[in-house]
């Protein structure tokens, strides 16, 4: 009986030890937003341009490596480059983008393959990596000039490179080193500033923006996004409103009566079974049409 329990005891197995849990791995971070920055950097070093050129063929090159890790990448330099600009321009007032630009926009003016989405010719493939960093800077239409220089000459100080999109109504601003050699009158209510700073790496969009643009601009951008919504909410192109107000506010004058009573026809017919949008009036209450839309 001994001898059984003895073989038993033998012939067995002593139990494993519990194996102890593994480290949580962790995500492999991506080499895109380094290669992509090195690519950029190294075209605009050795290119003779002394401006952004939205012609030129590094912005194709790049499409290749953009994925949603660049475009983090770009986003979460936003601060550096609030300050970095504020150390060339402490009193200029810059509204940074909330959110990362997604992938999918990127994909979508990446796909129209040196045209705009009318199909007519456009720098779309410098469009499609111009705002991966993105500003608002708040203006009347009366500072909208200043503004933009203060910002240009920020960009010359940091021994950065920009691009000013022209005015497609055919307003011209035209600088060098932060000084304005020819304007005409302002024909928007925007102006878009493209920006190469060398410690950041991507390009940065500033849009010298009247509030009614920078509304109109946010709710288009919104309903694209959210064609659900389309119902209820205003889209401000519509009825040609924007065109109205915009060619209104341009010349820098008070509103005469009859452009007052013209604003309130299109804003109620836009707005006939629609959200109200609070912040709209009260932009438009600062340019003198409140009284008239009461």
């Amino acid at each position: 009986m001994s001898t059984n329990n003895t073989i038993f005891a033998g012939s067995s197995k002593p139990k494993p030890s519990p194996k102890a849990p593994s480290p949580p791995r962790v995500a492999r971070k991506s080499y895109k937003p380094i290669l992509y920055k090195i690519k950029l950097r190294t075209a605009l070093d050795t290119s003779s341009a002394p401006h952004l050129d939205p012609s030129a063929p590094i912005w194709k090159d790049l499409h290749a490596l953009v994925e949603q890790d660049v475009l983090n990448d770009a986003h979460a330099l936003t601060l550096q480059v609030k300050d970095l600009i504020h150390s060339a321009e402490p009193d200029l007032v810059l509204e940074p983008r909330r959110e990362p630009k997604v992938l999918a926009r990127f994909q979508v003016k990446a796909s129209y393959g040196g045209l705009d989405n009318h199909g007519n010719p456009s720098f779309s493939e410098f469009k499609a990596v111009s705002d991966c960093v993105a500003f608002r800077i708040p203006t009347g239409v009366p500072w909208m000039i200043s503004n933009i220089q203060r910002l240009v000459a920020a960009i010359t100080k940091l021994e950065g490179k920009y691009y000013i999109k022209p005015d497609r109504n055919g307003g011209q601003v035209e600088l060098v080193d932060g000084l304005v050699l020819r304007t005409s009158m302002s024909r928007d209510l925007c102006c878009f500033i493209y920006a190469y700073l060398p410690g950041i790496g991507h390009i940065i969009e500033f849009q010298v923006n009247h509030p009614f643009a920078s509304f109109t601009f946010s709710r288009d951008s919104y309903l694209r996004d959210h064609p659900e919504d389309e119902d209820k909410l205003a889209d401000l192109w519509e009825e040609d409103f924007y065109t109205t107000v915009r060619d209104i506010l341009v010349k820098s004058l008070q509103p005469t009566e009859k452009e007052k009573d013209l604003v309130k026809a299109k804003f109620l017919k836009l707005y006939k079974g629609k959200q109200a949008d609070p912040d709209l009036i009260d932009i438009l209450e600062g340019e003198g049409f409140l009284a008239q839309l009461a």
